[in-house]
């Protein structure tokens, strides 16, 4: 909660509050103590049910954190005041470029959300292994592997005594995942998970393009390359039954942990000849547009983004820091520590003329890709990608768009709210996102319920219940 003088708001975040949180409330609440104001960081459960039903009913804190997926949907309906004018200029022309733009609401190019850490996935590798195999270890990013060598290194690994799987992919995560950490195969190819001007899946996802791409893990499943889900987390790190992990930057503190100096960082591999693609950001600080002390929220955003905080969050938790000013305080990060390099790949990739696609996960895309990325990699045969029955939306917005899974028929209504207030148990199951500040809502429902879904809607009298076209 931040206060000054007499108003308490809330800083909002999800789940267990991570080490880094009590050593930022102490910090800031230390430098500006004299100035009558101090923050309390809260966690809160089932964060997106609760945020969801607070911006309904205006019981939003001064500072939220917002995750990179969400961020669009929160500024198109009205919840996320812009940050500009509260960052530092040192601040913005600091900050990483895919940082940047993740956090650009890209319609008017205004900065609503700012993360301090990045993230990215690469190729994480057992040396022994790899020197047994005899395949050549790439260096940087231009050094890379091509899916080519990938997968004759991959075939070659299968040989050594110890591996089970050559690659473990993290097939037993969900959710976000899925399309965090695969669409670089489609990217890659010259494709992307949406058409960035109508906001739909159908002519992208379900492409030739993308189909041949999604074919490889395909093929990386039948050979048996690939860890199964079954197998649990640490085939990695753990039992050392995997070879190679293709999996995010958090995960170096269990990965060291385990494999010690036998741990190598491999940059991702090229696995099209178009572009090169990295996925990237996290969780930012956001201010809520009805919040009543922007001023000194902005005081707390710049001071958690500090060089120095930065620096903190990037020691404590092994993300990447999102400021170069950052990376010659961090004991992990700082040049030539350890190879702890890692945030200067991430760097090259937004500086170096490789082209980062900075993914908009939306809903339709994130439904969508898990669905079709899910036929592929539970080794169904591979189908023609107008096999594929891909949900159709209306343009809109960035993030906003519902989705459908694979195949399933909606019905999207718009819903003049007047003064009813939903219920969490609304929310949760038909809500996908808000307008007006919360008095209109936009449901999806699949269309064998559609009736009977609007007419507990047309119970109240305040509703006007549209189709959303």
């Amino acid at each position: 909660m931040l206060e000054k003088h007499q108003a308490k708001p809330k800083v909002r975040f999800k789940g267990s509050p991570p080490a880094i949180f009590p050593k930022l409330q102490e910090a800031f609440n230390n430098k500006f103590k004299d100035q009558g104001i101090s923050v309390k960081l809260k966690p809160i459960p089932s964060y997106n049910e609760t945020m969801r039903s607070a911006f309904t009913t205006g019981g939003l804190p001064d500072i939220i954190m917002v995750d990179g997926p969400d961020m669009s949907n929160y500024v198109w309906s009205g919840q996320l005041a812009p940050l500009d004018e509260y960052l530092d200029d040192a601040l913005k022309q600091d900050l990483l470029p895919a940082i940047k733009d993740q956090g650009t609401y890209p319609p008017d190019g205004k900065i609503c959300m700012v993360s301090p850490y990045d993230s990215t996935v690469i190729i994480w590798a057992n040396k022994a292994y790899l020197e047994k195999a005899g395949v050549r270890i790439p260096k940087t990013v231009e050094d890379a592997w091509t899916l080519e060598e990938f997968e004759d290194a991959m075939a070659k690994l299968a040989k050594v005594e110890g591996v089970r799987w050559p690659l473990d992919l993290k097939l037993n995560c969900s959710g976000e995942w899925w399309i965090y950490g695969f669409s670089p195969l489609i990217q890659d190819a010259g494709e992307d998970v949406l058409n960035r001007q109508t906001y739909k899946a159908s002519g992208t996802l379900d492409s030739d393009a993308s189909a041949e791409a999604l074919a490889h893990l395909q093929k990386w499943v039948k050979n048996g390359w690939v860890v199964p889900a079954t197998a649990g987390e640490n085939c990695f790190y753990g039992d050392k039954s995997a070879a190679m992990a293709w999996v995010g930057n958090w995960k170096w503190p269990a990965h060291r942990e385990g494999l010690g100096d036998n741990l190598l960082q491999i940059p991702a591999p090229k696995f099209g000849s178009k572009r090169h693609v990295s996925p990237n950001g996290g969780w930012g600080w956001s201010l809520p547009a009805g919040g009543k002390n922007k001023e000194a929220a902005g005081k707390f955003v710049n001071f958690a983004m500090s060089p120095e905080m930065v620096a903190l969050w990037a020691d404590t938790t092994g993300y990447a820091p999102p400021r170069r000013a950052a990376r010659p305080l961090s004991k992990l990060f700082k040049e030539g520590d350890d190879a702890r390099n890692l945030d200067s790949a991430i760097e090259r990739l937004s500086d170096a003329g490789i082209e980062e696609v900075v993914l908009d996960r939306s809903i339709v895309s994130q439904e969508a890709f898990s669905s079709v990325a899910g036929t592929f990699l539970s080794g169904s045969p591979g189908l023609p990608a107008s096999s594929y029955v891909m949900p159709t939306h209306a343009p809109g917005p960035p993030g906003v768009v519902p989705g459908a899974s694979q195949g399933e028929i909606i019905e999207l209504f718009r819903i003049h709210l007047g003064d009813y207030k939903l219920s969490d148990e609304v929310i949760k199951n038909y809500a996908t996102s808000f307008e007006h500040g919360g008095k209109v809502v936009i449901i999806k429902v699949d269309k064998a319920r559609a009736e009977e879904v609007v007419s507990i809607f047309k119970k109240f009298d305040a509703a006007q219940i549209h189709r959303h076209d």
